[in-house]
């Protein structure tokens, strides 16, 4: 069998491309039915601390699978900072102390 890396790349690439297709024409069909849902996640950050984010980060790195690599090249998912360390820009004066320093928990945005 005599076959080139092209006719092998459309023949492995075919349903790839069709199990791609097939979400989208999904959410098409909902939204001619008028049904589009949208999805949010709120978090009261009134109600966490850096341990309850450590925990929300060990679970959330358990559940995935992601890899405890240290250093420079370490994988987060989850992590906790301080909202002036995480939002610096928009951190001012005027922003009560309290708030600055609350610790929130940074999503990787896959939730």
């Amino acid at each position: 069998m005599n076959r080139s890396r092209r006719d092998f790349l459309l023949l492995a690439g075919a349903p790839l491309l069709a199990l791609s297709a097939a979400p989208q024409a999904g959410h098409a069909l909902a939204a001619e039915k008028g049904r589009v849902v949208r999805w949010a996640m709120l978090v009261d950050t009134r109600r966490l601390d850096e341990q309850a984010i450590e925990r929300m980060a060990r679970a959330c790195h358990k559940a995935h699978n992601v890899p405890d690599i240290p250093g420079r090249q370490e994988v987060k998912w989850l992590w906790g900072a301080e909202v002036r360390h995480a939002f610096p820009e928009s951190c001012h004066s005027a922003l009560p102390h309290a708030l600055q320093t609350r610790a929130i928990p940074l999503l990787c945005n896959h939730c």
